[in-house]
């Protein structure tokens, strides 16, 4: 019994090696599997690399477009940008000299005004100086005041003729309504009519600017005059009717007598 058990163990022993072999067989098997694997697994790689190298330069071209046509839409966009700004800038030139010469009027405007106003205001003054120079110079001895009082108005026009102050003439001018404020007419036959035959208060001037009319009054005919200018005016119509009519009969004569 015992000598088949150790018969059974022997083959049994001899066996093993058989099977490891085998198993390395299996396994070599499986290498040669995996390499085979691999090897065709790699092939498609290199044939991706191949095309993503030659598809490369098609996409840095299209990359380069789009870069460009950015940049292109950018600089349009600065260019607009630009002109908008650059006209801004010149309207904003043009309203700022419009509004530097509009001040520079206006402040001219002002100033005028302002030494017209204190023109007018010393025309007064100017009017009660020359009644009393006209009567210092009616006044006995009054000659030095007269002087003294000559001396001042002179010197109110000196002082305000670099400016144009001027006095306007009236008496026995034509009447200007433009420069003469007419307050009452007078029947003489010193001035002609429509002229000025009194001035009450004397007009001035400041360039081209009227300061103040002269108040005037204005000659006309005389009534005795005028009924005498319309006697004579009916006189010589009578006599030229008259004329008329005895011219009528007078060639009348030799045509009765044929």
């Amino acid at each position: 019994m015992t000598a088949r058990r150790d018969d059974l163990v022997a083959p049994a022993a001899e066996a093993a090696p058989s099977g490891e072999a085998t198993a390395g067989a299996e396994a070599q098997t499986d290498g040669v599997a995996e390499a085979a694997a691999d090897t065709e697994a790699e092939v498609p790689v290199e044939e991706d690399e191949a095309c993503a190298a030659q598809g490369a330069p098609a996409a840095a071209a299209d990359e380069t477009a789009a870069r460009l046509a950015a940049l292109e839409a950018e600089k349009a966009d600065l260019e607009r940008r630009v002109a908008e700004l650059r006209d801004r800038l010149l309207r904003s030139a043009a309203d700022f000299d419009n509004f530097r010469k509009r001040t520079a009027r206006q402040e001219q405007e002002t100033k005028e005004r302002a030494r017209v106003e204190a023109l007018r205001t010393f025309l007064p003054v100017i009017d009660n100086v020359e009644r009393a120079l006209g009567f210092a110079r009616e006044m006995a001895g009054g000659e030095r005041v007269a002087e003294g009082l000559q001396m001042v108005v002179r010197g109110f026009f000196d002082a305000f003729a670099g400016d144009g102050l001027a006095r306007i003439e009236a008496l026995g001018r034509p009447f200007d309504p433009t420069h003469h404020e007419a307050v009452g007419q007078v029947e003489t036959a010193e001035t002609p009519a429509g002229c000025v035959a009194q001035e009450l208060q004397a007009g001035y001037r400041l360039g081209e600017r009227l300061l103040r009319p002269a108040l005037v009054v204005v000659a006309k005919p005389p009534a005795a005059t005028a009924v005498t200018a319309a006697a004579e005016a009916a006189a010589t119509e009578a006599a030229v009717s008259g004329a008329s009519d005895g011219a009528g009969p007078a060639e009348e004569g030799p045509a009765g007598e044929s």
